[in-house]
Parts: structure tokens; C-alpha cells; sequence
């Protein structure tokens, strides 16, 4: 039938089947009911209406045959926003506030810290910081469960006192300050941003006054951990590892990390800037002692468990087994427990050591890989190879002193490797 672009008729499927490309039908029933086929041959249906002193509006209904539509179901939607206008209802205005307020919703509830802490990481944490696996894992452990899946724009300082509040319980003032401190940098990154947000963290929520730890092996305590180290109840790794780092003063990962690459002719270790700390090239002289500690493995120097493929990454393990021969040696000999350490106050046992071995400050501060301040850092550039060198000799001579003094001052222990 040929039709003309705008004709009134019932609509039916028959009526809409009919129509050409570019024609149009108006329902006789139910005014402003429409459908039209467009010039890509779909049949559409829509609604059209005006309300008093307002412009006209054009309400999509649906596509005639997708997801079942039918003409019959496109009436029953066009009756029901007729009587809404005869009601002086604006269906337009009305659903899509209605919308804009589901989309908001969605937003808050897709927003949440968890997904500005995924950014974070993504765009920022794991290309710049080598901090990033520590970063990640506080997360994980601490500011996640508690509220990561909070909507950003209704996280505010009483979820983060509370949370602040339990770290401190679980883990301690120090693990609370750098988990406040690492949730400051990423909503401060966010804010960054987005101009919309405002980080609710504020100059006055200060950190807790809590003191960096002081806690170095006293010559006793240093004799009782070199025991304990032979145990065959120590993964040998490990306890190599903990060898080096006591006569070394070096971080955890920067010795954990080592990698025969890095050992230049035979006793000097070179860590490459872009894994060590302060992002420059730090230069560690090996004494005969330190060689002698060394595993044989090739590539990374304490990962035998993998070949050398990977580098040693089983400290929590080897640090309990470690405590657990301590604790009994000690029990064994009559002492009370050993006071709690972890593997970073071996780092200022050394230093302590250096200074007790007459190493002046600032070498003793550069054999750590501590930087230069002030004036110095900027104009000083002499590397200082054989005063270093010197140091570490010297704090190796002190060592050897302490675990092998002469008999009358050593606290006798049973030999660890018989408990």
C-alpha cells in the first residue's frame, strides 16, 4: 500500500510492516503514539507530547522485532506515558532525572577506594616507587578489608580513624603510621586528578608520636644468633642471608637481590640504581669474611631454591625458624627470651659497629647508602672507594671479635645444630 510520509491509522504489525523507508503512521487511538520506518529499514516507535508552556518532547519506545517488541507492547508503553500526561506528569523530565540518579549510583558504587587505589598502583606506584610489593601489600592487608569498598565520595576521617585505630591494635604505632601515610599519598594523588574530589585527610590529623625503632644486638645477643644460624633447622639461605647483612649493613632486598651480575672482579658488589633505594649507584666492598658467606649459586646468589632463577624470598619462614632456635637455646642455657629484632636492626647493628670500630660518621653513613646532605651532597662527589673499603674491613675485624672472643666472656651455649 503506498502511503504518504504522515498517515493516521491504527497501528498494528501489519499497518508498521507496510510502511516504506522515510514514512511515518500516527496511532488514531492514543494521541502522540507514532512509528515510523527509518532508511535503514528499521520501524521504530516513539511518543511524542508537549506540556503546557514547555517544548515538545519525543520519547524512544523501542525497534519493532528486537528483544521481542512488538506493536502491541509499544501501545501499552505509549497508553501508559499518555496517562502520566494527562496527569501533567513530564515523562521526559521525570525519567531522566530518574536516570541521572541510577547513573549516579552506579558511579558511587563502581567509585569506591578500592578502584582509586587500583589506579594508584597502576599509574603511579608500580612505574615510580620501588617501594610498590610493600605498598600492595599494606593495601591488601590493612586498608582494603577495612574500607576499600567504600564509595570514595563518602569516605571521610571517621572511617579512617576507625581503621587507623585497629592497624594500631593488630600491628603497632609504626605499621598504623605508614599505613596513614600511604593512604594519604593515593587520595592525594586522586585529588590530583580530579578537580571534583577533596581528600578528607587534613593537616590536622597528625601522625602518633610514635618513635623510630633504636633496637641494635647487644655482643651477647650477636654470639647467640651466630649459634643459632648453624642450626640445620635454618634454611641455609637464610642464614647466609643473615650473615651478609649483619657484615654488610645492607637492606634486606638489596642483599636478598643480589645476582653474580652485579659482582664486579671479585669482591666488589655494585647495585644498580634502579633498585636501590635512594635511585643512585651504591658500591659495596666484599671482605674475605662476606665471600666466604656468599652461596656458590649462580645468578641471583641467595635464590639456590630456584636454580638462582629467582631471588630468596622466604624471610618470614626462615625469621620463625630462626626465633624458634633462639628461643630454645636460650631457654636451654638458662637465659631469659630474647628481646623481639627483625632483620632491619641488623642493618644498625653494623652501623653502631662502625662507629664502636672508630669509622668516622660520614663513611660509616655512605657504607649504609645514606646520602650526603646539605652543601655536601652537592659538591662532594669523591667516592671515597678506600675509606669504605676501610670500614667495612674494620667492622668485620670488630665481628669476628665478638662471635670468636676469648673464652672467659662468653656466655656458653649448647651447640645448636644438636637441639
Amino acid at each position: 500500500m503506498q502511503r504518504n510520509k504522515s498517515v493516521k491509522v491504527r497501528i498494528t504489525k501489519t499497518e508498521v510492516e507496510a510502511l516504506s523507508a522515510g514514512d511515518r503512521i500516527v496511532d488514531t487511538d492514543i494521541d502522540g503514539f507514532m512509528a515510523r520506518r527509518l532508511p535503514t529499514g528499521a520501524i521504530t516507535y516513539g511518543f511524542r507530547y508537549r506540556i503546557k508552556g514547555k517544548p515538545q518532547r519525543w520519547i524512544s519506545l523501542g525497534v519493532h522485532g528486537r528483544s521481542h517488541y512488538t506493536a502491541e507492547r509499544a501501545r501499552k508503553d505509549a497508553r501508559a506515558l499518555a496517562v502520566r500526561v494527562e496527569n501533567r506528569e513530564d515523562p521526559y523530565n521525570d525519567d531522566k532525572a530518574k536516570q541521572v540518579a541510577e547513573a549516579a549510583v552506579r558511579d558511587k558504587k563502581k567509585n569506591t577506594l578500592n578502584a582509586v587505589l587500583d589506579s594508584y598502583l597502576v599509574e603511579w606506584v608500580r612505574p615510580k616507587l620501588r617501594s610498590a610489593t610493600a605498598i600492595e601489600k599494606m593495601f591488601k592487608n590493612h586498608i582494603r578489608p577495612a574500607v576499600g569498598s567504600t564509595p570514595i565520595s563518602e569516605l571521610d576521617r571517621d572511617h579512617i580513624h576507625v581503621m587507623l585505630k585497629s592497624v594500631a591494635k593488630s600491628a603497632g604505632e609504626v605499621a598504623r603510621d605508614r599505613v596513614f601515610a600511604n593512604l594519604r599519598a593515593a587520595l592525594n594523588w586522586y585529588e590530583g586528578q580530579n578537580s571534583k574530589y577533596k581528600s578528607p585527610i587534613i593537616s590536622k590529623m597528625v601522625r602518633s608520636a610514635s618513635k623510630a625503632r633504636e633496637r641494635t644486638l647487644s655482643d651477647d645477643e650477636i654470639r647467640t644468633l651466630w649459634t643459632a644460624l648453624q642450626s640445620d633447622k635454618v634454611p641455609v639461605a637464610f642464614a647466609d642471608l643473615v650473615r651478609s647483612l649483619l657484615y654488610t649493613g645492607q637492606r634486606r632486598s638489596d642483599i636478598a637481590q643480589m645476582h653474580d651480575r652485579e659482582i664486579e672482579g671479585e669482591n666488589e658488589l655494585i647495585i644498580p640504581a634502579g633498585r636501590y633505594k635512594n635511585q643512585g649507584t651504591h658500591y659495596v666492598y666484599l671482605t674475605p669474611r662476606v665471600l666466604e658467606m656468599l652461596p656458590k649459586t649462580k645468578g641471583y646468589k641467595f635464590g639456590a631454591r630456584t636454580g638462582g632463577e629467582k631471588p630468596y624470598s622466604g624471610f618470614s619462614k626462615g625469621k620463625a625458624e630462626l626465633d624458634k632456635v633462639i628461643t630454645k637455646q636460650r631457654k636451654d642455657a638458662g637465659l631469659p627470651p630474647m628481646e623481639h629484632w627483625t632483620l632491619h636492626d641488623l642493618r644498625r647493628t653494623a652501623r653502631t659497629l662502625m662507629s664502636r670500630a672508630k669509622v668516622t660518621p660520614d663513611i660509616a653513613e655512605m657504607v649504609v647508602g645514606h646520602k650526603l646532605t646539605g652543601v655536601r651532597e652537592v659538591y662532594d662527589r669523591w667516592g671515597y672507594a678506600d675509606q669504605r673499603k676501610d670500614a667495612l674491613e674494620r667492622l668485620s675485624n670488630l665481628l669476628d671479635s665478638i662471635i670468636n672472643p676469648p673464652a672467659a666472656n662468653v656466655l656458653q651455649f649448647a651447640k645448636a645444630s644438636a637441639t
